[in-house]
């Protein structure tokens, strides 16, 4: 079935199938879907750009406010409005089909490939022969034309060290890792029903940070959920000192009709937790601010994503493999011979808190 509609479209159906998007080069493989509904829908195919990746975490707001990331600026010359994608459904669910998809991708030229799902560490556990998302890395690995592969919503639960031995020693796999993590607080994890507390958040945060260097962290965190005090978002703002992730969105918990806690006590004024997604939010951009001043000077590999419309001194955006597409920050390139779907060195000569401004090299 071929379906031509707007990215706002696409948004909705992402719960419901497996999405490949495929950008001229660019490539994500969506296995956002309950462990029940794998087997019954299949993988689709979309063609074109598109603005944005939702995240569906529970909050009112999205982990980015904009292109350049939470809160950050588009950057000179953002082209605004929401492109148009084509979906083409197929079917694949075993790490065999799901290769065979990928490898006919690649070869009309995609370059990156994102995986994403609910919970991507979680991939195969239902189909009960062994699959898991390390089987699927290794093989994706050996596809000829990948260069980046890139992994989003990961939960803490199903990390193995043999995933991370493979997201450590492949050149395809970005040394990127978004884990979802909501909170630190094990009282409120637990009463979110998160499989992990605050001990094997941080032994598994320590556990990826020694063992795969030059990592890029992303997580997403919950403000506000019913009950939180005032001592346990205060350690959530300790922890997000602490562990200085290179991204991170924050949402506001929302009340939805229907489920448990929505009944629960303890419910948080509108109000508070506004000001304390703000104030993560504010800690949070000094964080990445000042890991941007630390990338001046250095030179980076970019995937060049598309050309400017109204170049104001840098004619392209693209990204790093520290960067996620329209999730997190960009890199505005100055220089020639660029189009998108290639790679170009590039050397940052000036940084905002989310975006980079860099030179061909």
């Amino acid at each position: 079935m071929i379906v031509d509609f707007q990215w706002a479209h696409v948004v909705k159906l992402i719960p419901e199938i497996f999405l490949i998007l495929l950008i001229p080069a660019v490539m994500v493989l969506d296995l956002r879907l309950p462990e029940s509904r794998r087997r019954q829908l299949g993988l689709a195919t979309a063609v074109g750009f598109f603005a944005a990746v939702a995240l569906a975490c529970g909050g009112d707001e999205p982990a980015a406010a904009g292109p350049g990331g939470a809160g950050g600026s588009g950057g000179p010359g953002s082209p605004g409005g929401a492109p148009r994608v084509t979906v083409v459904e197929t079917a694949a669910v075993e790490t065999g089909s799901i290769a065979r998809e990928v490898e006919n991708l690649a070869a009309e030229g995609a370059v990156e490939l994102s995986l994403i799902a609910q919970d991507l560490t979680a991939y195969g556990l239902d189909l009960g022969d062994g699959t898991d998302l390390e089987k699927l890395l290794r093989r994706l690995i050996e596809i000829d034309g990948i260069r980046w592969i890139r992994l989003l919503y990961n939960y803490p639960m199903y990390f193995t060290d043999g995933l991370i031995d493979v997201i450590a020693n492949s050149e395809k796999i970005c040394k990127y890792v978004d884990i979802p993590l909501q909170h630190i607080d094990s009282d409120l994890l637990a009463t979110m029903r998160r499989k992990v507390d605050e001990r094997e958040v941080r032994g598994l945060l320590e556990k990826l940070k020694s063992s795969i260097p030059g990592l890029a962290l992303r997580t997403t965190l919950i403000v506000g959920f019913p009950g939180e005090s005032a001592e346990q978002f205060g350690r959530l703002v300790d922890f997000v000192k602490e562990y200085e992730f290179n991204r991170l969105g924050v949402f506001t918990y929302s009340q939805e009709e229907r489920t448990a806690a929505a009944k629960m006590p303890g419910q948080i004024p509108t109000k508070v937790k506004k000001e304390r997604r703000n104030r993560i939010m504010a800690i949070a951009q000094k964080i990445s601010a000042r890991k941007n001043l630390e990338k001046l000077g250095r030179v980076f590999d970019v995937l060049i994503d598309r050309a400017l419309e109204s170049p104001n001194g840098y004619s392209h955006v693209g990204r790093t493999e520290g960067q996620a597409l329209d999730i997190d920050g960009q890199v505005f390139v100055a220089g020639a011979s660029m189009r998108p779907g290639t790679f170009v060195r590039a050397k940052v000569e000036k940084a905002g808190p989310y975006d980079l401004f860099a030179r061909t090299y």
